[in-house]
């Protein structure tokens, strides 16, 4: 008031409007969620709790380039008495500037010449970046970064989290959200230091590791729904180049109608390191069902699985994340422990006012995902799990599949038949523990083209550049008349071996140069294509 930003006398008594936003849809031609590049609308409904105003004008802008407004001035006359309400449509686009990471942010601004009313509000895609399942008896959100339930930053939660649906006196019900905070934690080894890459909070708000390429997106199938969704972690410094594409599935019979099946394919696209070694990559799953404070957790051995329950009330439904694949961790945590540190007795809260609180570290998510079964139970509490598979080795450009599913059931055995389920139907195959053997570090002495394989090849070959030091890398490829074909590497590169991969697709059969470029000179290979 102090600061001019209201003036409290015309607030009070003036006679202008009071134009209130009750709700904002985003929407594409056909009435669904507005995708990428769609043509669509947002979809504004207001209401007047002030003068009427039959002049109405307003402009729609987008504030941070993630859009293009069609058309975006107009004019209502559908508000000129005290609590009249109407919906504005105006045509806009969302532009893949949106993948950034950015929700698209719009400006609206009213006014009113004759009655000398200006005034404007802030619109926000909100749910731009998550969908939610609703085939089943579980409504469940799914991001474009490849969390469940919410997709969390410092503008707020969007999303649904998971709610287990029961039918009650005839009627199916909602239960109510069970899951506070869920996501994916991969850790792996490059050139002998651990790195993480995760969507799971710290602190406060999860970090942006993860980059949407595509939108997460629900297709109708015959049997439910499923869910696609591809992210990457490019431009982390220090962390590897991933591209993971996530599948979702919800089915409506009886035998998984309580569940949803996640999928992470996740593709080594990071062509300066040989290998992803000693890879774990897991989910956290923070659940709250009815008294959270008295939620514990069990493991039931015969078919590793975690179950939660409320041990207050019998009405709550038993919840678990479970492996679909090998297994690494099941692990259960006191999420208030203040206690003594280790391996497998950690906290996860944080609190700037309590050191004991110094929420879920970067070295308790590495405890967590390597923790076998050495912590399967706690008694009640606010709880939360981990469980995860592995480890892995991924070379550049192969791909692992690591598999898991959210389910409820309205008894133990119940929530169990589900699990079993969900392994039994098998939608894909997954990734075994140890793979493949770990990758040694290797440290050249010399610059070189070290070989390439196959040789001949039809139709691409791994190229072998060794570095001595670190130091910048041109990999480009010749014919033998001397004519570049095309640079299939340009980039830093650090003192050790890395391949680095040519597709021959489009080229005849005959011998071709690959040419090595670096500060202490250049190298050659002849390679052999051979169709």
């Amino acid at each position: 008031l102090g600061a001019g930003l209201i003036h409290a006398e015309t607030a009070l008594t003036g006679s202008v409007p009071y134009i209130r936003i009750t709700e904002v849809r985003f929407v594409n031609e056909t009435g669904s969620k507005l995708g990428l590049n769609e043509e669509g609308f947002i979809e504004v409904d207001l209401i007047n709790y002030g003068q009427g105003s039959g002049n109405l004008r307003y402009t729609l802008t987008n504030v941070n380039q993630t859009a293009s407004v069609l058309n975006g001035v107009g004019a209502s006359t559908q508000l000129s008495a005290e609590r009249s309400e109407t919906t504005i449509k105006i045509p806009v686009t969302i532009t893949n500037n949106a993948l950034q990471g950015d929700l698209p942010l719009f400006r609206i601004q009213f006014s009113d010449d004759v009655l000398n009313y200006s005034d404007f509000r802030y619109l926000r895609y909100e749910n731009l970046f998550v969908d939610t399942h609703d085939a089943n008896l579980v409504r469940v959100s799914a991001t474009s970064t490849g969390a469940i339930g919410f997709n969390r930053t410092e503008f707020g939660d969007t999303g649904v989290g998971f709610v287990p649906l029961r039918e009650i006196n005839g009627t199916l019900q909602e239960l109510g959200n069970m899951l506070y905070e869920s996501g994916l934690m991969i850790e792996t080894n490059l050139d002998e230091k651990v790195r993480m890459l995760t969507n799971v909070r710290e602190t406060n708000f999860p970090p942006v590791m993860f980059n949407p390429m595509e939108l997460f997106q629900i297709q109708e199938l015959s049997n439910g729904q499923s869910g696609t969704a591809l992210f990457d972690s490019k431009n982390q410094m220090g962390l590897p180049n991933v591209e993971i594409g996530m599948e979702t599935f919800a089915f409506d019979d009886d035998e998984l109608n309580q569940s949803l099946l996640v999928y992470y394919h996740i593709r080594n696209t990071d062509a300066s390191r040989l290998a992803m070694n000693d890879t774990y990559v897991g989910i956290f799953a923070d659940w709250d069902a009815g008294n959270y404070s008295n939620n514990s957790i069990r493991y039931s051995a015969s078919d590793s699985v975690l179950v939660l329950e409320d041990v207050t009330s019998s009405s709550m439904p038993f919840l678990t994340v479970a492996h679909l694949g090998g297994i690494s961790s099941a692990m259960a945590i006191n999420n208030a422990y203040e206690g003594e540190v280790d391996s497998l007795n950690f906290g996860i809260y944080y609190s700037t006012t309590n050191p004991s609180y110094n929420g879920f570290t970067e070295q308790e998510k590495s405890w967590s995902l390597k923790a076998g079964l050495g912590k399967t139970s706690q008694n009640p509490s606010d709880v939360s799990m981990v469980t995860a598979s592995g480890p892995f080795t991924i070379r550049y450009n192969q791909e692992i599949t690591v598999g898991f599913v959210f389910s409820f059931g309205n008894t133990e055995e119940d929530l169990i038949d589900q699990v079993r389920a969900a392994r039994q139907r098998g939608v894909y195959k997954t990734t075994p523990n140890f793979n493949a053997p770990r990758v040694p570090v290797f440290i050249p002495t010399e610059v070189a083209i070290g070989g390439n394989y196959p040789n001949p090849f039809n139709p691409s070959t791994n190229l072998l550049i060794d570095m001595e030091r670190p130091g910048r890398a041109v990999v480009e490829i010749y014919d033998l008349m001397g004519r570049k074909i095309g640079t299939i590497f340009d980039g830093f590169l650090n003192n050790r071996r890395y391949e680095v991969v040519f597709d021959g697709s489009n080229l005849a059969s005959g011998v071709y140069v690959a040419v090595l470029r670096t500060d202490q000179g250049i190298r050659t290979r002849k390679i052999t294509l051979m169709k």
